[in-house]
């Protein structure tokens, strides 16, 4: 068997909430930048973009600048794999929360693996 994954969960932040106190406190528009990008951004990115942007107001609305950022969000993966591929990628995230299960299938083993973007 394949290992197969499916995202399960992502957190989201409360931007009808963030955008207009951010305006107030720092004078300018957190989605800005991220907002006039010609091609839209993904939920996620967009949103990483605006957390950048709480940082520097000149933060380009791009993956790479929103890095620190990363640990902001999080997301949980459900995989299915081998006993032993389970084994392996369970070492590779190391560091973020699993559970764990057997299934139906003899030798195969579930897991929902949470962590944040940045791990």
């Amino acid at each position: 068997m394949e290992p197969a994954a499916a995202i399960v969960s992502r957190s989201e932040v409360d931007m009808p909430t963030l955008l207009p106190i951010a305006r107030q406190l720092l004078g300018y528009s957190l989605a800005s930048a991220a907002d006039a990008v010609p091609i839209p951004l993904a939920k996620q990115v967009h949103q990483l973009a605006c957390l950048a942007a709480f940082k520097s107001k000149q933060a380009a609305p791009n993956v790479k600048t929103a890095i620190p950022q990363a640990g902001l969000l999080h997301i949980g993966i459900l995989v299915a794999a081998t006993d032993i591929d389970l084994v392996e990628i369970l070492d590779l995230t190391r560091g973020m929360e699993a559970i764990t299960t057997e299934t139906q299938q003899r030798g195969v083993s579930a897991a929902i693996i949470t962590g944040s973007l940045a791990q």
